[in-house]
């Protein structure tokens, strides 16, 4: 029996980065996109879980581009198991360590590697059981987060946020990089390291997504659009987020 307090779907949460608080940040921002995609969804009805120990383990720091790494046979299948289950999701951050201008002349090898360490293998055990047609459905499901340079060029869109954990250090360039990139929401996606720019580095992140800019960096019409067109691409992931609003009939069950 389904009831109104059940989770309609699960999230799993996938990252390279292996910081303490990395998997609450990211999923603290996928919560945003999907408010953005839909400001009706209740996200506290979306299960958000990490992988199993193999998979984050491989994950951190991209091990899995390693081709002679003990554990990518069992990231892949674990993968395609999840795909295979109704109402699961998943998305994968890494940064793209490119600017988004040099996208196509100097492509990101990291969000490359996704598609070839992963999917392409995935899509193989995939046909063991579906139809191409029906793996392309399945495969909508897996989302790419690929921020250009890094995560923090997202996360420093809030730009006010951020501004209130500069140290103001008479050499801080901070208050005049924030400015420039709340004026043009694009700067921030042809940064070079941009974490390296602000004084307080990474160590606010977690912050930075409370009172997140989503619209804002999404009209700017880069990285984080292309993550978010992604997923206004996949009916599976609307029909989950209508579900979470829609409750349930006292005593009805759903499938």
């Amino acid at each position: 029996m389904s009831t109104s307090a059940d989770p309609v779907c699960t999230f799993l949460v996938f990252t390279e980065d292996g910081s303490k608080g990395a998997l609450a940040t990211l999923e603290a921002l996928t919560k945003k996109l999907l408010r953005h995609i839909d400001p009706r969804c209740e996200t506290h009805r979306i299960r958000f879980e990490p992988g199993n120990d193999d998979a984050r383990e491989i994950l951190i720091a991209n091990q899995f581009k390693n081709p002679r790494h003990g554990r990518r046979r069992q990231l892949y299948r674990y993968v395609a198991t999840q795909l295979t289950i109704e109402n699961r999701f998943i998305v994968h951050h890494v940064d793209a360590d490119r600017t988004w201008g040099t996208r196509d002349t100097n492509p990101s090898e990291n969000a490359a590697a996704i598609q070839r360490d992963i999917i392409d293998h995935v899509r193989k055990v995939l046909c063991e059981r579906f139809s191409d047609e029906e793996i392309d459905r399945r495969l909508t499901r897996f989302f790419r987060l690929v921020p250009y340079w890094e995560i923090e060029a997202w996360l420093y869109q809030n730009t006010g946020q951020a501004l209130s954990f500069c140290k103001h250090r008479p050499d801080c360039r901070c208050a005049a990089l924030l400015a420039a990139w709340k004026t043009d929401r694009g700067l921030l996606d042809e940064q070079p390291h941009p974490s390296d720019l602000l004084c307080f580095g990474k160590h606010h992140n977690k912050a930075l997504v409370q009172g997140f800019p989503t619209a804002e960096v999404v009209a700017a019409g880069k990285s984080l659009a292309a993550a978010v067109d992604a997923m206004f691409a996949c009916d599976a992931l609307l029909d989950a987020i209508e579900r979470t609003y829609q409750l349930l009939p006292s005593g009805a069950t759903s499938a």
